[in-house]
């Protein structure tokens, strides 16, 4: 009978232990999930932040092209008046 008790009892003892390793793992895994979610709302904050940078970038190339495109207009029609006062 002592030897069936010691069974039980390493059993338990060796029961409790795996649990308290899954507890352990479940908490582990809880934490890495809370850090993720936060690690992604701030990769999505700063793709955000990215995208209307690139939109800012784009407006400004819009600009300077047009802006371009004028000055090599009014340089095509002062080179032709000065070949016309030639």
């Amino acid at each position: 009978m002592l030897f069936l008790l010691s069974i039980v009892q390493i059993a338990t003892e060796v029961s409790l232990s795996e649990k308290a390793k899954l507890e352990q793992r479940g908490e582990d895994l809880e934490s890495a999930l809370t850090q993720a979610e936060t690690e992604r709302g701030e990769l999505i904050a700063r793709v955000t932040t990215l995208k209307e940078d690139v939109r800012g970038l784009e407006d400004q190339i819009r600009d300077m092209a047009g802006r371009l495109s004028e000055a090599n207009d009014e340089s095509g029609a002062n080179k032709s008046k000065a070949t016309q006062m030639k």
